[in-house]
Order: structure tokens, then C-alpha cells, then sequence
């Protein structure tokens, strides 16, 4: 599982760096009130389930994009990006804390991996007569 999430972050991070749209160097800012963001991958502790720790990780990019997972069930938790007049929004459905992700019926917000993940037994279905 671990091996899997490193991939996700290293596939996550590969999209916030190719969402800076900005040609120009992004050092250069002509507006003074803007706080320049530092790019990069940082975690934190979100929960617990059972005996073991849930942490979120969070990846940036130098204009200010992130994308936060967790490392339960890979669980996209925020993905926060500018709108169309510069205001950060998270674009993603999902809860604040791990107890949302945890009750019963919840619909899987940002779950990479579903509920049985390729653990059904002989499972078979018909696409297009094969």
C-alpha cells in the first residue's frame, strides 16, 4: 500500500507542476499583497484508525495549487486551486476530518480505492458481447 501511495503522490505532484500556467518566471509579481508559495510535498496527522496513524500529505506547486491525499485508501481529501479572479477554492467534495471518511454509508468521496478494490472472487462482466 505504501508503494502505491508514493506512486499517487509522485502522479499528483506531476499534475500540480504541469497546472503552473504561468510562462513567465513566477518569482516576478507585480502585486505586493500576494504571498509567494513554496512548492513541495508536506504531511500531517489527521486522524487514527484502529491502531494505526492516518496522515494527510499535501503537494504544492509555486503557484499555489495543492492537492492533499490521504494514506487511507488514497483518499483525496482537497484539491485547492485559483478561480477565474485569483480566489483559492477547493474543488473537491469530501469531509473535514477522518471521522466523515469513516461512518457508515458514506459514498466514498475521493477513495481511490473502492470498497473492495479488485478483491472480488471470480468476478466477471460483459462489455460489448466479450
Amino acid at each position: 500500500m505504501k508503494k502505491q501511495i508514493l506512486f499517487l503522490l509522485f502522479v499528483l505532484t506531476g499534475l500540480c507542476m504541469a497546472c503552473n500556467n504561468n510562462s513567465a518566471d513566477s518569482s516576478k509579481n507585480n502585486n505586493a499583497d500576494t504571498v509567494k508559495v513554496r512548492s513541495g510535498i508536506s504531511e500531517k496527522p489527521f486522524g487514527n484508525f484502529g491502531n494505526k496513524a492516518v496522515t494527510e500529505y499535501t503537494i504544492s506547486n509555486a503557484v499555489g495549487m495543492q492537492v492533499s491525499i490521504l494514506n487511507y485508501g488514497g483518499t483525496v481529501t482537497k484539491i485547492i486551486t485559483k478561480d477565474k479572479n485569483g480566489k483559492d477554492g477547493d474543488v473537491l467534495l469530501g469531509y473535514d476530518s477522518l471521522s466523515g471518511y469513516l461512518q457508515k454509508n458514506n459514498p466514498y468521496f475521493g477513495c481511490l480505492v473502492g470498497r473492495y478494490a479488485n478483491r472480488i472472487d471470480k468476478a466477471k462482466f460483459t462489455l460489448d458481447g466479450k
